[in-house]
């Protein structure tokens, strides 16, 4: 497959509709509210521009040969990415799109159900599928 098509695909389905799902997710269980045609909009708003940040450009730099380490840093490489954009840049994520597509406060309450729903979904786009090389 294409390179180009490859990264585009990943951007299309692990960044923006994973995490459409994973903020869809996260405001039915806080609010009980239905997804309006408003609040998808405003889902997608926010999760187009983290999507692409995280597959063109954190993705696709490989931090290994970058800063001319060797491969036994691969490890630390794949954990420092689920840790840093997977959960939190992920919870600063589905936190903003949470504030704007519901108007709600930000309780703790929110933020542990933010941690809980997103903790998996960093686990499933940072350290497996990110690893699987399609092109």
């Amino acid at each position: 497959m294409d390179k180009k098509i490859a990264v585009f695909s990943e951007f299309l389905i692990m960044g923006v509709i994973l995490g459409i799902i994973e903020d869809v997710i996260i405001i039915k269980i806080v609010t009980h509210e239905p997804i309006t045609i408003s609040i998808f909009s405003i889902i997608f708003a926010v999760t187009l521009p983290f999507a692409f940040i995280g597959e063109y450009i954190v993705d696709q730099i490989d931090f290994i040969k970058k800063f001319g380490l060797n491969k036994r840093y691969k490890k630390i490489e794949v954990f420092l990415e689920f840790l840093i954009f997977g959960i939190f840049v992920g919870i600063f994520e589905d936190l903003i799109t949470f504030y704007f597509a519901t108007g709600e406060k930000i309780t703790l309450n929110v933020l542990l159900i933010t941690f809980c729903v997103a903790v998996p979904f960093a686990f499933l786009s940072e350290v497996i599928i990110d690893r699987i090389k399609i092109y």
